[in-house]
């Protein structure tokens, strides 16, 4: 996540040039679903957690699991169709993915 002002400051500025060229540009396509996620980036899976409550706070919104046991942790809120959220996957959750497509590359599917 991008939390010093600099960073910050450089992620606002892009949106608005995006927004503004879109504005003028009705040739190109925006998407029926945006979504911006920043992913939170502690230490352990307590302090990421901690991140996305701060953010909630922030938002005014609750942060919950996406599911129960998913490991998937987050808040959202929507300006207009436009879905902005702030995640935390914990570390087992994210082991187990990556074990998962350390195998990608040796299946082949077959039509």
């Amino acid at each position: 996540m991008l939390t010093s002002p600099e960073g910050r400051g450089r992620f606002i500025a892009g949106l608005r040039e995006l927004a503004d060229y879109l504005a003028v540009h009705e040739d190109v396509p925006v998407p029926d679903y945006p979504k911006i996620t920043a992913h939170a980036d502690g230490a352990d899976d307590a302090e990421e957690r901690e991140m996305v409550d701060k953010a909630a706070r922030g938002l005014r919104r609750h942060a919950a699991e996406t599911r129960p046991g998913s490991g998937h942790y987050k808040v959202v809120r929507y300006f207009g169709p436009l879905e902005y959220g702030v995640a935390a996957i914990s570390r087992s959750c994210m082991e187990l993915h990556e074990a998962q497509q350390s195998y990608v590359d040796n299946i082949t599917a077959t039509a």
